[in-house]
């Protein structure tokens, strides 16, 4: 009787499992750090609770690089006169993973502008045409509502509360005035065809005639209307924003029937600010203090023997002042401040 043992080296065992592992992998590195963001920023409003300067750290890139190794044996005995018998001897595989992550500092003067810079009237309309309700936003981000006549009603007031149930409860027209600018032309103006081309490129377009004019279409001042601008005559648009004008781009005009004035909000650190300040108060976010963190915190973190949770009631004015914060954060690629990196 004769025996022969034949090896097979099967170095792409266990190779199948890869693409499993990396989906597993970016879901789990994406949650952690969304949810690290979102968790230090409620850190800052603990730390604008106990009166410390806020700062902020970020994620710039995480590399993760993968080592497959897998090998195994088959064994086959053959007699003579036998059919051959078959067995797996041994399977071996292995994964390791090495990431390395950058933790990059926020910081510099462009962002600490942004932050301290009040909000402009653009981010008011991006959040309603998200669907977010208009109440919500102005508890959060106006520092007040102004009349006609100058009068400010500061948020949280009586007057605040009776305007924002007005512009609540009225079907809105938000967005930006549009109208036509009319530029006038001597007499006789016979424009060529390449003044012509030129003057399009631009924007204007050429009105010829007994007084020929040169009429560019002006995207003005956002405005909060209860009627569509388009229906009204082009003058009344260009007065409106010539109204809007009237404050800076972090007042947002209102067109109400039953209310007009203007919204003014306020900036990134004013609402962590005043989030700090309505711990454990009332509001469209309340932040929570306590000895331990609640079993159905939507986040929470510790700081100063202290934990600070946001409730889910107050999921979706969290999520506002996350996406705000999304919005503050200046191009990584411009910051000078060296990255952290750390590899495991």
């Amino acid at each position: 009787m004769r025996t022969l043992i034949v090896v097979l080296a099967c170095g792409m065992l266990g190779a199948c499992s890869v693409p499993r592992i990396l989906h597993r992998t970016v879901i789990d590195y994406d949650e952690s750090v969304s949810r690290a963001q979102a968790e230090l920023l409620l850190l800052n409003i603990a730390r604008a609770r106990h009166g410390r300067p806020l700062h902020f750290t970020t994620v710039s890139g995480i590399a993760a690089t993968f080592e497959v190794s897998a090998g195994g044996s088959v064994g086959a005995e053959i007699g003579e006169g036998a059919a051959p018998t078959l067995g797996l001897v041994g399977v071996s595989g292995n994964v390791i993973e090495n990431p390395t992550m950058s933790i990059l500092p926020v910081q510099g003067e462009e962002f600490t502008r942004r932050v301290l810079t009040p909000l402009d009237e653009q981010k008011f309309e991006v959040f309603y045409h998200q669907g977010v309700d208009p109440g919500l936003l102005l508890r959060l981000l106006a520092v007040s509502l102004v009349d006609e006549d100058g009068t400010q009603h500061a948020n949280g007031s009586a007057a605040f509360e009776e305007r924002v149930a007005i512009i609540g409860s009225t079907a809105l027209d938000v967005g930006p005035i549009e109208f036509d600018q009319f530029y006038a032309l001597p007499k006789g103006t016979q424009p060529s065809a390449l003044d012509v081309s030129e003057l399009v490129e631009k924007g204007f377009r050429i009105e010829l005639g007994e007084e020929p004019r040169l009429i560019r279409r002006v995207l003005g001042r956002k405005m909060i209307a209860d009627f569509d601008p388009k229906s009204v005559p082009n003058e009344r648009r260009r007065a409106l924003h010539e109204r809007a004008q009237r404050y800076p781009a972090n007042f947002v005009l209102v067109e109400l029937e039953q209310w007009r004035g203007w919204i003014k909000l306020r900036s990134f650190h004013a609402i962590v600010q005043r989030a700090a300040r309505n711990i454990g108060g009332e509001g469209v976010l309340v932040v929570e203090e306590a000895g331990a963190a609640p079993t159905d915190a939507l986040f929470s973190v510790g700081y100063a023997d202290r934990v600070y949770s946001v409730s889910r009631e107050s999921a979706l004015a969290f999520d506002v002042l996350y996406q705000l914060f999304q919005m503050t954060v200046t191009d990584l690629g411009s910051n000078r401040v060296p990255p952290v990196t750390i590899a495991k």
